[in-house]
């Protein structure tokens, strides 16, 4: 999104977390141009609003993007004559249920009656998932808008012999929790001989004594992801929405092993994938 949005606008991001100096560096390899605001030092909920507030009041913006409904305390501070635009990535409710079908104690989540009430204060809703966005837009109407993720990549090779199987994952709960299922109960049943590679920030963030893995941390070129693996694997068990991981697995022509949540979302091969 942030690479399409500095191609038609003045972007400013503000970062509801002290920047690492590793964060300037990512933003950096992304080569992402905008206006960047970090906090100073940790903040509580009334402490982002009012920075959230005096960032809006500083600058001239026509639009806000809210990153996720996580953030969607700070609406009721945005200033009048700004257009509230929220990234959905998915229902929260959702997830909450599937946590819940795994015998799991789920995060703190909304009522699905609740959640588009929230939706409904936004005046536009993006979501990237035709099932989402069909329930989404029964209540919203014109205000939820499908965005689905584009893959734009080159069709790769299949090599003859399969031995590196690859996530890519961030440090996010459903995926640690996923990778741990994936190490426990899977990986001693593969027969072939094989490499498992971790890319991105869950490399360093899970079970650093297994070392078993291969890890190779935030990758800023995704070439380098996507051919550095022959199967990839998503082994998320619980979540809701679309994975970002299995679109782009699938996009470059690699076999994906996922499971019926890492599928959730891609409909179109059900019966034939």
């Amino acid at each position: 999104m942030m690479w399409v949005l500095q191609q038609h606008a003045q972007v400013t991001l503000l970062f509801l977390a002290v920047a690492e100096p590793q964060d300037a560096r990512d933003l950096g390899l992304l080569q992402l141009r905008c206006v960047f605001h970090a906090l100073r030092v940790p903040a509580d909920a009334q402490q982002e609003a009012k920075i959230f507030e005096q960032t809006c009041h500083a600058g001239s913006f026509d639009v806000c993007i809210f990153q996720r409904l996580d953030v969607h305390h700070l609406l009721a501070v945005m200033p009048p004559g700004i257009r509230a635009v929220l990234d959905a990535h998915d229902l929260l409710s959702d997830r909450y249920e599937s946590q819940l079908a795994l015998g799991m104690t789920p995060d703190p989540a909304p009522t699905r009656e609740r959640e588009m009430a929230m939706l409904a204060q936004y005046d536009v809703v993006l979501l990237i998932q035709q099932d989402d966005y069909r329930r989404a837009a029964a209540t919203l109407g014109s205000s939820a808008l499908l965005v689905p993720h584009p893959v734009e990549f080159k069709r790769r090779d299949i090599r003859p012999e399969l031995c590196r199987l690859g996530m890519v994952a961030s440090q996010a709960p459903a995926n640690l929790d996923g990778l741990d299922w994936f190490a426990d109960a899977v990986w001693h049943r593969i027969s072939l001989p094989a490499q498992m590679h971790l890319f991105g920030w869950i490399s360093s963030e899970w079970r650093p004594q297994v070392g078993a893995f291969q890890r190779h941390g935030f990758v800023h070129d995704f070439n380098l992801v996507w051919s550095g693996m022959d199967v990839a694997v998503n082994p998320v068990r619980w979540g809701s929405g679309l994975k970002i991981k299995s679109v782009e697995a699938l996009g470059n022509g690699l076999p994906l092993v996922t499971t019926s949540e890492g599928a959730r979302g891609l409909m179109d091969g059900a019966g034939e994938a």
